[in-house]
């Protein structure tokens, strides 16, 4: 036989090759670092199977791949790995896991997974979200600050307005944290009706970034002006929020034109969209419940604003009515003082012209006949002059009196327009509605239970209506 036709079995060439690497690998074990692929797990026997891949700066740029199992003292590590981190072993996590390598003729090559330390996924993403921050700050100085150890942005600085109605949600329409958000906001204890359009998106995995900012820009091109916008999931572990740290759709929010909420369901940590939306809470009910009490905050303002004006109203007219019936009472009194006073002068001057000529005439005979003209005609011309001054006094204080009085009746008028403008029926008019009980005004619910009996009373028709279910403090009876 020659040379080109020696050959050996597929199985001989094998055996030969997992005796080289037993030699060469048995006892031997390796920290490596890897990134998960092609994760599958079949829990009836608790084996998992997948691929341990490195890539280049490019994902597409496949540098090296292999075969990797876990089965029992693996499987262990695996569900610790879980436990602590609270996240999902699954395709696309970076890890460090310890393997020792194994060649079998059926198999072919693969490493078998001994452990996972969760300390360097945990790592990993802490010092990635410290690099995006750091980019946020230095590649946006117009709208990412950090002060004092806060960062302060654009969509930060935009106010909420005075009553929130219109709101853009971004989320997944199937998910528990969105089914809490609608269920809290749409049977809140006040009443308050919002319109919602809903932007649809995932909210974990590698395309959610990219859905989330996609609906930022539709919302912006939409040219609607919503007063808010709410983006929501549910809890989960720390890196399914991935999404949440991603620096383009970080430096979206940041930058965004209408105020922005995120309850995206964590306890303790903040994602980088956090620090960079208007406002962050833990939950989405939390974010619902912070709407409603922003919108009863401006309700309890107007109605004090309103109790406020009637009660300064009344008091502006008891005032002015008090003035009024003061000077009324003062131009009376005077005007009647110097009635008095004239009419006493005039009698004085009676007095002096009419006894005085009667003494002379008894002294001085010889003088009557050469006075008594004059004595006839002075007396009438002086107690004339006198009654006209009178007059005209008299008729200067009915037109001062006149005057002031129908100056303050148009203070009156002025403050009985005020009082019709903020009387019950217009602000009934205006949309707005009076809730009593047993004939008395409600302003709280303090006092009220279930079961009790209320009257609704509206611009043109008064309901009775029972309360079926009351909302205290977020806990429903």
């Amino acid at each position: 036989m020659s040379e080109t036709n020696k050959h050996i079995a597929l199985s001989e060439l094998l055996l030969e090759v997992q005796s080289t690497i037993k030699n060469a690998f048995e006892n031997r074990y390796f920290w490596v670092v890897a990134e998960v692929s092609e994760y599958k797990f079949y829990p009836a026997n608790n084996r998992h199977y997948l691929s341990f891949v490195e890539k280049g700066e490019s994902s597409a740029d496949l540098k090296a791949k292999v075969r990797a199992i876990a089965w029992t003292i693996g499987d262990r590590n695996i569900q610790n790995f879980t436990k602590l981190t609270g996240q999902k072993f699954e395709d696309g996590i970076q890890i460090l896991a310890k393997v020792k390598v194994e060649f079998h003729p059926s198999f072919g090559f693969q490493v078998i997974i001994l452990d996972v330390d969760p300390s360097f996924t945990l790592g990993k993403l802490a010092q990635q979200r410290e690099e995006i921050l750091q980019r946020l700050v230095k590649e946006n100085p117009d709208a990412v600050k950090l002060v004092n150890g806060i960062y302060t942005t654009k969509n930060k600085s935009i106010p909420f307005p005075k009553v929130i109605q219109k709101i853009a949600v971004i989320g997944s329409p199937n998910s528990e944290g969105f089914n809490d958000f609608d269920h809290t906001i749409k049977n809140n204890g006040f009443g308050y009706r919002f319109t919602i359009d809903v932007y649809q998106s995932a909210v974990q995995g590698e395309a959610a970034s990219k859905e989330m900012r996609a609906c930022l820009i539709s919302i912006f091109n939409s040219e609607i002006k919503y007063d808010v916008i709410v983006i929501i999931r549910g809890g989960g572990a720390k890196t399914d929020f991935l999404a949440f740290n991603q620096y383009d759709l970080a430096r979206a929010i940041a930058r965004f034109p209408i105020a922005i909420i995120t309850g995206i369901g964590h306890q303790r940590d903040e994602s980088i969209c956090d620090l960079m939306s208007k406002l962050s809470v833990n939950a989405p009910t939390k974010a619902a419940e912070h709407i409603v009490s922003h919108n009863r905050i401006f309700e309890d303002d107007l109605i004090s604003l309103h109790k406020g004006s009637i009660i300064r109203v009344q008091q502006l007219l008891s005032s002015a009515k008090s003035e009024t019936f003061d000077l009324q009472s003062k131009i009376s009194n005077r005007s009647s003082a110097l009635i008095r006073n004239q009419m006493n002068r005039v009698l004085q001057f009676n007095n002096v012209f009419i006894k005085g000529p009667t003494m002379v005439i008894a002294h001085k005979r010889k003088e009557l006949i050469e006075l008594r003209g004059l004595l006839l005609s002075k007396p009438m011309i002086v107690v004339g002059t006198k009654q006209g001054e009178l007059i005209n006094v008299i008729g200067n204080f009915k037109s001062f009196t006149s005057k002031y009085l129908i100056n303050k009746s148009g203070y009156l008028g002025h403050y009985a327009s005020v009082v019709k403008l903020m009387s019950p029926q217009n602000i009934l008019n205006r949309g707005f509605a009076l809730i009593k009980k047993d004939g008395a005004l409600i302003t709280g619910g303090e006092n009220l239970n279930i079961g009790d009996v209320l009257e609704i009373q509206m611009k043109d028709s008064l309901i009775k209506t029972k309360i079926e279910s009351k909302l205290n403090n977020g806990n429903t009876e």
